[in-house]
Parts: C-alpha cells; sequence; structure tokens
C-alpha cells in the first residue's frame, strides 16, 4: 500500500486493526473488504482494491492482516524500512515536489541549490508527458532514481548531438526572420552570425 507520511502510515494500520478486530467472524475477508473500503476514503481506491486483491492471492485469508497489526508498535520505522523512506514534505503543503523522499531532494538541493525545483519541474514535464502527478507518490519515487542519474551524470555530447544543434540554430532564425516582415534582407555572413549566436546560446542553455 503505497503510503506518504509517518500519519498515513499510522492511520492506514490503524485502520486494518479497527476492520479486523469488528468482524463478527475472524475470517469474514468479504467483511473485512467492505470495512476497509468503507474506512479508507482518504485513500487511492485503486491502491486501497490492489491491496485487497493482493491479500486474497495470498491464499492465507486474514492472516496476513492479523499478523501486521500485532507488530504495530514497531510503526511507522518497520514500513519505511520495506517500502522507501517518507517524503521530506507533503503535497498537501502546497509543494509540488513534496512526495520525493529526504534524500533524493537532499541530491538535488545539493546539485543545483536551492531553485532545485524549478529545474526538476520542466525536466519531469518533458520525460513523464501529462498527467504524470496523478500516479501514487511511491511510484513517483521510483521512477525519479533513472531519472536522477541521468540528469546528474549526462551523457557526453556525441557528433550527433552536434548537427542537431545546428539545425535548431538554422530553425530558431528561420521562424524569426519569418516574423519580422517589416526587416532588412540579411546577407549571408550575417545570417551565418546569427546562427552562430543562437547556436552558443543553445549550446550554454544545455551545459547548466
Amino acid at each position: 500500500m503505497p503510503l506518504e507520511t509517518d500519519e498515513h502510515v499510522l492511520a492506514w494500520f490503524e485502520l486494518l486493526d479497527t476492520a479486523h478486530t469488528g468482524l463478527t467472524d475472524p475470517e469474514a475477508a468479504d467483511e473485512f473488504a467492505a470495512a476497509v473500503r468503507e474506512s479508507a476514503s482518504w485513500c487511492d481506491p485503486a491502491a486501497v482494491e490492489e491491496f485487497l486483491r493482493v491479500l486474497t492471492d495470498t491464499g492465507e485469508g486474514l492472516a496476513p492482516v492479523a499478523r501486521v497489526v500485532a507488530e504495530r508498535s514497531e510503526l511507522p520505522g518497520a514500513y519505511w524500512a520495506l517500502y522507501g523512506e517518507p517524503a521530506a514534505e507533503t503535497e498537501a503543503d502546497g509543494d509540488r515536489f513534496g512526495w520525493l523522499s529526504t534524500d533524493q531532494s537532499e541530491t538535488l538541493r545539493q546539485a543545483w541549490g536551492e531553485g532545485w525545483r524549478d529545474h526538476l519541474g520542466p525536466q519531469l514535464d518533458h520525460r513523464w508527458g501529462e498527467g504524470w502527478e496523478a500516479h501514487p507518490a511511491e511510484h513517483r519515487q521510483l521512477w525519479l532514481t533513472d531519472v536522477l542519474t541521468e540528469l546528474l551524470n549526462p551523457a557526453e555530447p556525441t557528433a550527433a548531438d552536434e548537427v542537431d544543434l545546428d539545425q535548431l540554430a538554422e530553425q530558431a532564425v528561420a521562424e524569426t526572420l519569418a516574423e519580422l516582415t517589416d526587416a532588412e534582407p540579411m546577407s549571408a555572413e550575417e545570417l551565418a552570425e546569427a546562427v552562430a549566436i543562437v547556436r552558443r546560446n543553445l549550446q550554454e542553455a544545455m551545459n547548466r
């Protein structure tokens, strides 16, 4: 079950304990599932259904629930030891990246300074596409591991990269000139100089 804060961990296991101890029959799996669904309105419904499915697939009935609620004194530490660190901040606090683990946010802060959020946002939007923020925080933390490796250890530019950069510069200059309908025609030398300037600016932006 993907959970994001210590409070969520404690609340989830309290929910399981209450649902289990309130059963008319300790093995009434359907009654337990109904009680969990009713009480877990604050959880992701898909995650709740996945939890119940996996519980059924164990073939042990409600025995796994009895075991985990018996170990509640070890929470929330035992949960994070198995499933990763809690987020450094919560999205409920208005932080778009509150789902990052403490280690992840600290790594980014060391690499990019206090403005790391401004750099990370466009990178994830580009790589993960629209709607990525709807995924559970646990999934995003796992995905970010590969992204951090790529961002903080970029590959050396290749000859192909250089050609692409030239094309981007030429395209940018051409589009700008097309918009300037009243501008005087530029000579070949002036065009080459404009392309070189744009290319240099693109290269500097990529190296930041």
